[in-house]
């Protein structure tokens, strides 16, 4: 199976929990209604930390890969996807390419929006038309240069050239719906508000502390959602959300640190879910700006990093080491491209280009997991003859710093994986894109965007021209640095019911449910 996750459920129950559980049984469960009402209310609400705030709920013009598991609970895609990120019904309970250059879309019939509007070809057209304007940060949407209304529920976009990615790129940004009328009223500020088709409305958002959700009463799906009330907390620091979870202050602990979870995997009360995904660990490098305009720096900090031994010193070795931006159990991973390190070639690469001390600065977010990280890079770089100059910042400020501003030239970060590996490819090493600071390219890597977007069926070609690309944007050009992939590791309560993996390590909060 394709990209297959592999999920390993680390539950552990003890005898205590059993022995609760014949307790409450033989008590009745008591006589007090208002104690029963209380605890009924409180099963219907679920509690998540989450790792970062959003700064806008428009789709489009949103910039964090984390963005995703807050926009979810909201919007519905017009194309889903399952847990090894093949395409699924979402909005658009069909489609098929009706040629080369056109993507027809068969459209549900019995959705609307939460303000009442309906959902129809005309608010797909709208949302489209949206997406691919020029006012739009968007491009995934760019193989599109046509919507067509065909009827109601029927819609085809017609394209400039073929495009493999685009049935996945409308599980993205660029197939959330949101509804017409509320753009049109919100005008430029309509980020502030959010008004989709997805299962939950926002009835509190306080930037930076806490999203509530409500569930939408006219969603199109009968049994879904199976919670009330869905609330995010915005808790950035890893080691927050396991004491959280541990003093059940949430239900459901988002992207955990695997060298940190041993207290909660002594807890009978607590399950642990840990999976391989896509999301990587990356050194964002402003290729305009100096250093990192010299490949030769570049290239030295590509070959001067042991990426096992900085797992080993993050993680306890439990990530994988990223010498590309896919990892070894994904379709289009090159087989060829496993090991950069090399110390030695580093130094002889400074040395040939008469670069001494050399020194680079880079922002980081501020967290625990990346704290050791750039004490590790420090030590690493310093023994190839590199300075390394670091500022943590908070998640939002380091993204607005570094791709926004672009005022430090160079970021820690991470690459949250897109659904289709020609959206990352193209995010990150095309001439132009939001992510690629630099604009940094070849004519070599244009040419096989161009080439792997032009094959739709055969996926081993793809595969191919994927591990080229990775090849030379990474060894030869050195546009980015992947680091690590790390991991999914969430914690949550034995009562949380729902919750479904994936691929791509973006949770879907809306499947989450408590047992009474």
């Amino acid at each position: 199976m394709r990209g297959e996750i592999k999920m390993q459920n680390l539950i552990k129950r003890h005898l205590l929990s059993f022995i609760v559980l014949m307790l409450f049984i033989i008590t009745g469960c008591s006589n007090d209604e208002t104690t029963g009402s209380a605890q009924d209310t409180e099963s219907q609400k679920v509690r998540v930390g989450f790792n970062a705030n959003l700064d806008n709920f428009d789709p489009v013009h949103g910039s964090s890969g984390s963005d995703h598991a807050l926009l979810y609970p909201v919007y519905d895609t017009l194309i889903s996807f399952d847990e090894d990120l093949e395409p699924e019904p979402g909005l658009a309970e069909s489609w098929e390419f009706t040629d080369n250059e056109t993507l027809q879309l068969n459209l549900r019939d019995d959705v609307l929006f939460h303000d009442g509007t309906p959902f129809n070809a005309e608010a797909v057209k709208f949302n489209i038309d949206r997406g691919i304007s020029e006012e739009s940060p968007l491009s995934d949407l760019s193989s599109i240069n046509g919507v067509e209304i065909m009827d109601e529920l029927t819609v085809n976009l017609h394209l400039a050239e073929p495009d493999s990615s685009l049935v996945l790129a409308l599980a993205d940004r660029g197939g959330m719906m949101v509804s017409p009328t509320a753009l049109e009223e919100g005008g430029d500020s309509y980020g502030q508000a959010a008004v989709g088709a997805g299962p939950f409305e926002v009835e509190e958002w306080s930037p930076n502390d806490r999203i509530v959700y409500t569930k939408f009463d006219g969603y199109w799906q009968d049994d879904h959602p199976k919670t009330d009330q869905l609330e995010v907390l915005i808790m950035q620091d890893e080691i927050t959300r396991i004491n959280a979870l541990q003093n059940d202050e949430i239900d459901f602990a988002y992207r955990l640190p695997s060298g940190d979870i041993f207290s909660l995997e002594n807890d009978p009360s607590i399950d642990i879910v840990e999976s391989q995904a896509v999301p990587v660990h990356i050194l964002y490098l402003n290729t305009s700006q100096s250093p990192f305009d010299n490949k030769s720096v570049r290239r030295a900090i590509q070959f001067g990093i042991n990426r096992e031994e900085l797992s080993q010193a993050i993680d306890y070795g439990q990530g994988e080491g990223a010498y590309q931006p896919f990892p070894s159990d994904y379709w289009v991973y090159n087989e060829d491209l496993q090991d950069l390190y090399d110390p030695d070639k580093a130094r002889s690469i400074l040395e040939e280009e008469g670069l001494d001390n050399v020194s680079v600065s880079i922002g980081y977010n501020a967290t625990a997991y990346y704290a050791r990280a750039v004490d590790v890079l420090r030590q690493q770089l310093d023994d190839i003859g590199i300075q390394l100059n670091t500022e943590a910042m908070e998640i939002t400020t380091a993204t607005a710093t570094y791709f926004d501003e672009q005022s430090v030239p160079a970021l820690l970060s991470r690459w949250t994986g897109r659904p289709d590996p020609h959206m990352t490819m193209s995010l990150l090493f095309s001439e132009g894109s939001y992510y690629n600071t630099g604009s940094h390219t070849t004519e070599e890597i244009n040419t096989l965007l161009n080439e792997a977007a032009a094959v739709t069926e055969d996926e081993d070609k793809r595969a191919e021209i994927y591990g080229e690309i990775s090849r030379i944007a990474v060894e030869e050009e050195a546009i980015m640095i992947p680091l690590v992939f790390q991991p999914e590791v969430i914690g949550m309560h034995n009562d949380v019911k729902g919750y479904e993996g994936n691929l791509l390590g973006k949770p879907r909060f809306d499947l989450l449910w408590k047992e009474s």
